[in-house]
């Protein structure tokens, strides 16, 4: 493989490792809930990485962690994780695993340290970030089927009742009832559309599956999203969560009845 035909994959620490590049919108993270590491998120480039406590690609300070503890692989199809031999095991959702798919917002244990999986794939990713200056060139028709092929996005549960007030910025006092499971938030082309110059056309998702399972994540925006007043790329969100994007602030509203 010729050496322009790589990517890396690389935390917040900048550290960098060599790997083949992920499908296009298609993203990875990794963020550190418990351990020695816990707030730390690393961001996935790559097919094939390894996870541990020394020479590997993303590397944990745990000492319970072995020096290479598992392997993530990513395929167009699936995402797999395979235990190396560890000492102390490898655990998912609180099972352990020798070897074991992936989805969305699934819990990984190596030794003390608890990750969390998110998957990213971007509905609107196959248009490009000018997806709304390009739709008049494309009839309705092709529009909705492009977006329901892309990326399937079922409604939320009739007991789900989730809110995204505008509390500050352009579109204040305005009140977006989410109806699906996976809500883009930008300027153009998204689910969520506000009239801020600093949100970028697609912002940040958020991702419902349960009380328990509610996510934003950052889409590489220009200006970055913030939950609680600080900086993420993935995080789990909770009732009245405050969430800032650009000039605008909103608050996260989760009702779930029995």
């Amino acid at each position: 493989m010729a050496e322009d035909d790589r990517t890396i994959t690389k935390d917040d620490s900048g550290v960098e490792k060599k790997g083949e590049s992920l499908a296009p919108g298609l993203r990875l993270y990794l963020e550190v809930l418990e351990g020695p590491d816990k707030g730390r998120k690393f961001e996935i480039y790559s097919t094939i990485v390894s996870l541990g406590r020394k020479g590997v690609d993303v590397i944990l300070s745990d000492p319970t962690v072995s020096s290479r503890h598992a392997t993530l692989e990513v395929s167009r199809e699936d995402i797999l994780l395979y235990d190396e031999n560890s000492t102390n095991g490898t655990f998912v959702n609180g099972e352990r695993i020798s070897s074991c798919p992936l989805k969305n917002l699934d819990e990984i244990q190596l030794g003390e340290t608890k990750l969390l999986l998110s998957v990213i794939q971007d509905r609107y990713g196959i248009y490009g970030e000018d997806f709304a200056s390009v739709q008049p060139e494309i009839s309705e028709e092709e529009t909705q089927a492009k977006k329901g092929s892309a990326v399937s996005n079922p409604p939320l549960p009739e007991n789900m009742d989730i809110v995204l007030e505008v509390a500050e910025g352009s579109n204040k006092g305005q009140r977006f009832k989410l109806g699906c499971r996976n809500t883009v938030i930008g300027r153009k082309g998204a689910d969520v559309v506000l009239d801020d110059k600093g949100v970028s056309a697609r912002h940040a998702q958020i991702e419902i599956y349960s009380r328990d399972k509610m996510t934003i994540k950052d889409l590489a925006s220009k200006n970055g999203t913030h939950v609680n007043d600080r900086l993420i790329s993935a995080v789990k969100l909770w009732h009245e969560d405050r969430i800032r994007i650009g000039d605008t602030l909103l608050i996260f509203y989760a009702r779930i009845k029995p």
